[in-house]
């Protein structure tokens, strides 16, 4: 297996040493205990390096100049630049502009050479080594170098360094990270990850500069720090020097806003070229407002968890009941109001290995009931934990109350506090609402382990997703993880309802615009390739 860059061809969490949980990301991120009814990414990735819109008449090819402005919900006065410790929507789109990654995903979410140009393992997967880009540029001048890999991911993996990113690297042995010569990097890991490289395409495994200093940031990235004024703004002016794709205008400018009317009225009153993650009760007014849309169908997955621990949910028959109880189209339809596709009970739609051809998972009233009689269960009444995670979890659960009536099942549904539900009792909680963003089987199977909210333990499931991690041969490897697919797809305590769409609104101006599969917006967050016209 080989990861080789393919330029020619135009395809251009740990804290404090412990387990991250996302009531520590909360915190950390500064939402727990304001009132946030968004959840930041956890675990997205995405990118893409070269503009796929086609220019439209009188913009054969990309404008140069301007100032591209673009809209985010979200953020607060402890917002950061550097993706590596932050961990909002503004946090990210902002650490998209100004640092890169090894490797990144293009807007299929296929892997793809970014700030390296190669990565080679050897026979076990245990030991790779990564061959970098040469001629690249950091901000300040200075050639980027492996020291600067040694140094970033020492520095990722030191326990002492709260990070995001650390999560994705518990197998790398930071005392054997190694540079062989000035474009060559050896990593030395504990175990073996034939899925390493999707681990160094994660969103918050950016490269720094040797004696790196966050007060004042210096990547390599299309966008060099400029003016930031934290929940707020910033303004960050193309890097001339820039190794790859553009960028086009002089400068971008990321505005933070508290609700999704502040910024469509600032699109409508011309002081944003682009708004992001429009819910579906704002795309039909800014489409007849004049403004082009642009729909992603995305890999991130809506979800309902039972924990398999205590009763009722122990017992496999209620567990696949409730699925069946499932109109899961109604779901999409009412909850989500049609921006989404219907989940099937399995994570990683992104991944090259999913299982397209499982039979789709439908509503079976009947044989739902006669799980839940032999169960033992004919007048089953449980509350059903809620909270806004994200758009349209609140109502799917009312939704799923209501389908389970046909059923004989009384579900009271229960809406608590976001902060609540991932606070102090997160993982103790016997059901509840759950997203993840875009993401490779394995690599999501790594944070599903992490955050197990279902305390699933089925015998051997683990240990398989680890025999996938180490086995070098795809087609072996794509044996083992459709196997544990159907593990999911037959007894998984995570009911995936599923998987949401993504709309961005821009100008007519706006040009270099494309849909993308990560669940991160403007191109999942390379504004370099977008250009006004």
């Amino acid at each position: 297996m080989s990861y080789i860059d393919r330029e020619d061809e135009g395809l251009v969490s740990r804290l404090m040493g412990s387990r991250v949980t996302r009531r520590d990301l909360l915190k950390s991120a500064g939402l727990i205990g304001a009132g946030a009814a968004l959840a930041p990414g956890l675990a997205a990735c995405g990118g893409g390096t070269e503009p796929t819109e086609t220019p439209g008449a009188g913009a054969a090819s990309p404008v140069a100049g301007g100032r591209l402005r673009i809209g985010v919900i979200g953020g607060s006065e402890r917002d950061v630049v550097d993706p590596m410790v932050g961990m909002t929507q503004p946090d990210n789109l902002r650490g998209r502009q100004v640092f890169e990654r090894l490797f990144q995903h293009d807007h299929d979410f296929k892997v793809q050479p970014a700030l390296a140009l190669s990565a080679e393992p050897n026979a076990k997967a245990d030991v790779w080594t990564v061959k970098l880009r040469p001629d690249v540029t950091w901000h300040n001048g200075k050639s980027f170098t492996s020291d600067d890999v040694v140094y970033t991911f020492k520095k990722i993996t030191d326990p002492k360094f709260p990070n995001v990113a650390a999560e994705s690297f518990e197998d790398l042995d930071r005392n054997r990270i190694k540079a062989i010569d000035d474009l060559t990097v050896e990593f030395v890991l504990k175990q073996p990850n034939a899925d390493f490289v999707n681990s160094l395409a994660f969103i918050h495994a950016v490269v720094h500069p040797e004696g790196y200093d966050a007060k004042n940031p210096v990547g390599t990235g299309p966008f060099t720090y400029g003016q930031f004024t934290p929940g707020d703004r910033s303004i960050f002016p193309g890097f001339k020097d820039y190794w790859g794709v553009g960028p086009y205008v002089d400068e971008v400018e990321t505005i933070d806003f508290v609700d999704v009317t502040a910024m469509v009225n600032a699109l409508q009153g011309g002081e944003l070229d682009a708004a992001s993650n429009l819910p579906a009760t704002q795309v039909t007014l800014v489409e007849q407002a004049g403004f082009k849309t642009v729909t992603s169908e995305t890999g991130k997955w809506n979800y309902i968890f039972w924990d398999t621990q205590i009763k009722p949910w122990s017992d496999v028959r209620v567990r696949q009941a409730m699925r069946l109880i499932m109109d899961r189209q109604q779901m999409v339809d009412l909850a989500l109001e049609g921006f989404g596709r219907v989940g099937n009970d399995m994570w990683g739609i992104v991944d090259p290995a999913y299982p397209f051809d499982t039979p789709q998972r439908t509503q079976d009233i009947e044989q739902a009931k006669s799980l839940l009689k032999q169960a033992g269960y004919t007048d089953l009444s449980f509350e059903l934990l809620t909270a806004e995670v994200e758009t349209g979890h609140v109502e799917a659960a009312q939704i799923f109350a209501e389908q389970a009536k046909q059923a004989g099942v009384t579900v009271t549904v229960k809406k608590i506090d976001v902060g609540v539900l991932w606070g102090d009792k997160y993982l103790t909680w016997p059901n509840g609402p759950g997203w993840y963003s875009a993401n490779t089987y394995l690599s999501a199977c790594r944070f599903v382990k992490s955050w197990n909210e279902p305390h699933w333990q089925e015998p051997g499931y683990w240990e398989r997703i680890d025999e996938a991690f180490a086995t070098v041969d795809e087609a072996k490897r794509t044996e083992i993880m459709h196997e544990s697919w159907a593990v999911d797809y037959d007894i998984g305590p995570w009911d995936v309802w599923s998987w949401v769409n993504q709309v961005d609104a821009y100008t007519e101006q706006v040009k270099g615009t494309a849909p993308d599969m990560s669940g991160i917006p403007f191109n999942a967050g390379f504004v370099n390739e977008m250009w006004l016209a």
